[in-house]
């Protein structure tokens, strides 16, 4: 069932860049997926053992906690690791979402992006997002702030807007019409991960998502171009 906002263009954001065609969370993976067509990137940020800001989704490298590296260390397990600070390189050529793993450098994430456009920064845990929907306020920074879920939620859409956030980034197998609709309706934006064939984002557009984070970015950007 088409929903009242399905007439909105659907935005795709390349998960962890293009990770199909480039080592995913680098530099060359963002500008792959923004040069096929891909409206912004997702991203993961954990901060290492030295205190930098790190641009890496996996827990942990052959065994070894991803935490307890150094930058440098961490460079030569994962050639092209990306600091977060580098992301103002793409400042400008799209949009931002920026998946945080764990609490404890809320400030720090604060120094980092909080004078640029166009960037969300949302968490799994969401005691992060409350203590950032506070700071956010109080330095005046211009990030855009999401709520990330595995599942469902009974009352969805209230608890986002008393978060202080006001994007859904759920599992694409849990999404569906009255979801969409129940956060639609209450001026909210809904963006599943990670639907990788052209039904579901049919789907999603229709029932009205804002966008979708997608594997196939450059796949995801044809598909639009010729359903829209």
């Amino acid at each position: 069932m088409p929903s009242k906002a399905a007439h909105r263009r659907l935005r795709i954001y390349g998960h962890r860049g293009d990770r199909r065609r480039a080592l995913e969370n680098t530099l060359e993976s963002f500008s792959i997926a923004l040069g096929d067509g891909a409206d912004g990137i997702e991203t993961d940020v954990r901060r290492l053992a030295d205190g930098t800001l790190v641009l890496f989704h996996d827990d942990e490298i052959g065994g070894t906690p991803v935490e307890l590296f150094t930058f440098a260390e961490l460079s030569v397990a994962w050639p092209g690791a990306v600091k977060l600070e580098s992301l103002r390189e793409l400042h400008g050529h799209g949009e931002l979402i920026l998946e945080v793993k764990r609490r404890g450098y809320a400030r720090e994430l604060i120094d980092a992006v909080g004078e640029l456009d166009r960037v969300v920064i949302a968490s799994f845990d969401h005691r992060l997002v409350a203590e950032l929907a506070g700071l956010r306020e109080k330095f005046s920074a211009r990030f855009e702030l999401g709520v990330t879920i595995a599942g469902t939620m009974v009352g969805g859409a209230r608890y986002t807007r008393d978060l202080g956030a006001r994007w859904l980034f759920p599992a694409h197998t849990f999404v569906d019409y009255e979801l969409v609709s129940e956060f639609v309706e209450a001026g909210l934006k809904v963006v599943p991960w990670t639907p990788n064939s052209a039904p579901w984002w049919e789907s999603f557009r229709n029932w009205g998502c804002h966008g979708v984070i997608t594997d196939v970015p450059a796949d995801a950007a044809a598909w639009r171009e010729t359903a829209e």
